[in-house]
């Protein structure tokens, strides 16, 4: 009798996950080792497997059997039984993985071992999005760092559980991830890179989300003078009710309906293809191309209670470099466009860009990591038959990984050429470490730009004041206010030299002193009254931002996050 013949294929899940459940199979990485496939996790081709019970959905406290008769390309190219799966259970309206699962062949029993889904690995997928959203948008602080050096050392492990344990001590030894792992990792970075649905929803957590978007023409790139952003329309997800469930596995938009409207006249539909927004996914440039990322919300809001990472758009529309976040232009204009100069915005976009480049050679080397992974448990299951993978084949596995990170790199370099941009720079390992020196300093610099934009702001607001009060009466405090005002603006052009702002702030304070002073002492109208409280306002907020923005630059210039990761109980 055969292996083949001898096989119990069916796998029993049981689903203690606190949620309904369906079983993605995910084929690429599992049945075409030999191939060296760059495609992990969420990106692979992906199947829904049906039930022996009926149906595909596994109601939470409850089982389902599963059949697992798969093929495989084996080292000599030919078909043969695959023996080694890798399970993507999933929640089944959206697809966001609740627990990653391989499942190996038992060699004694000639069966699958049963598989249950629990709470705490579904919490961990929950910790893993919330490591993936750090990592992307502060990718060059010692959290990030520390990661790739993590993966780097693991990759020099010769067994599948010595890797992992590498990377579940580096999880261990941060502040926010304790628990965490790689293939909780593995199974979010790519379903974000997958699927649009975590990008559509709402602050809510509900699906549908619109994107405004903000650009400079490029005929005013370079200006430093006033603001000349504009808002370039907007682009919606939504979601319809009659959108399927459980999900297609093999629709990428999660059933959203993309739409990007330019004006009230027209309107053009978007496809979501590996994290990117574009107008044509067969182009080599598109015309519209925008990267997903996340970023710090208050940085847009201008309201400090909002410390927590929001998904925005970055790339370019019709030849203009654009943000898109979830802010209406009445906001928009009034928060943190109101004095940000064409420059700013500029070395603003050119920020996210180069960010995004560094996130990316972390994902390919989170890639190469996966591939000398699965090598070693193919061997282990399908060509070994159960046994530890021979000298010989270690060094396969560290051949497979070097193919697998070299295609992984090429893919990522393919999507960051889609953005048309000189920005973005994927770098690879010989040249990471530079990268992300480089990049960093870049981010600090264009964060205390922000911060003068904002003293600068300021100071113009209180030469307002200081005019308006002075065709009523010039008194002591308010020639006072005038010599902190003029010590200010030198001050601000020693800290945009420096980096250190803290004078300006204080003879600033001085300023906002005087000022009332000689208010509390001077009969003003009403209207003029009512005028100057909307600057004070102004200043007010002017001065939140200056000093997040600083603070954001001191952090990340120190190799911190800006904002602690959320502990999730």
């Amino acid at each position: 009798m055969s292996i083949t013949s001898s096989v119990n294929t069916a796998c029993k899940i049981t689903n203690n996950a606190g949620k309904p459940v369906v079983v993605l199979d995910a084929f690429d990485s599992s049945t075409n080792v030999a191939n060296n496939s760059p495609k992990k996790g969420y990106q692979q081709s992906l199947k829904m497997l049906s039930l022996a019970e009926g149906g595909q959905v596994i109601s939470n406290g409850g089982t389902g059997t599963v059949t697992l008769n798969d093929t495989r390309t084996d080292s000599s190219g030919k078909t043969q039984p695959n023996y080694l799966y890798q399970l993507l259970i999933s929640e089944p309206d959206s697809l966001f993985p609740v627990m990653n699962v391989g499942v190996a062949l038992d060699f004694d029993s000639m069966g699958y071992p049963p598989v249950t889904v629990t709470a705490a690995a579904a919490k961990n997928m929950s910790l893993a999005f919330t490591f993936c959203q750090h990592l992307m948008a502060y990718p060059t602080t010692d959290l990030a760092k520390n990661f790739q050096q993590a993966l780097t050392d693991a990759q020099k492990e010769k067994t599948v559980d010595d890797m992992m344990k590498k990377i579940a001590d580096y999880f261990n030894s941060t502040k926010g991830f304790k628990g965490l792992d790689f293939p909780s990792y593995l199974a979010v970075s790519t379903y974000l890179k997958a699927f649009a649905w975590k990008w559509g929803l709402d602050d809510d957590g509900n699906p549908g989300r619109t994107f405004w978007l903000y650009g400079v023409p490029s005929s005013n790139s370079s200006s430093s003078g006033g603001s000349a952003v504009v808002n370039y329309g907007s682009i919606k997800l939504s979601r319809p009710s009659s959108a399927p469930n459980p999900a297609d596995p093999n629709d990428p938009n999660s059933g959203y309906t993309i739409t990007y409207t330019p004006d009230s006249d027209t309107s053009q539909k978007l496809a979501f293809s590996s994290m990117q927004l574009v107008d044509d996914a067969t182009a080599d440039t598109p015309s519209i191309c925008l990267q997903w990322t996340f970023a710090l919300k208050s940085q847009f809001t201008q309201d400090a209670k909002d410390s927590v990472l929001w998904p925005a758009l970055v790339g370019t529309l019709n030849g203009i470099k654009v943000i898109g976040v979830s802010q209406k232009p009445e906001d928009a204009f009034v928060k943190w466009l109101k004095n940000l100069v064409p420059k700013s915005f500029d070395d603003l976009v050119n920020s996210f860009l180069k960010i995004m480049g560094i996130w990316m050679a972390y994902d390919f080397l989170k890639t190469k990591f996966a591939g000398k992974k699965d090598k070693l448990q193919d061997d282990k299951t399908n060509e070994n038959k159960g046994k530890d993978p021979t000298d010989d084949q270690q060094r396969q596995a560290d051949q497979s990984a070097d193919d697998v990170g070299r295609a992984a790199l090429d893919d990522e370099r393919s999507n960051a050429s889609r953005l048309d941009s000189d920005e973005i720079d994927v770098p690879d390992i010989d040249s990471l470490d530079a990268t992300v020196s480089s990049v960093n300093d870049y981010i600090v610099d264009t964060l205390k730009e922000i911060t003068a934009d904002n003293y600068d702001a300021m100071i113009e607001e209180y030469e307002f004041q200081l005019k308006e009060l002075a065709q009523i009466e010039v008194n002591p405090s308010l020639e006072d206010a005038m010599n902190k005002l003029v010590e200010a603006k030198g001050n601000l052009e020693e800290a945009r030299e420096s980096g250190d702002f803290s004078s300006v702030k204080d003879s600033l304070g001085d300023v906002k002193t005087s000022v009332n002073t000689a208010i509390d002492q001077m009969d003003i109208p009403d209207d003029l009254r009512e005028q100057l409280q909307d600057s004070q306002r102004a200043i007010d907020d002017f001065q939140e931002t200056a000093d997040e923005m600083d603070s954001s630059a001191n952090d990340i210039e120190n190799g911190e996050d800006p904002i602690e990761p959320e502990v999730i109980e």
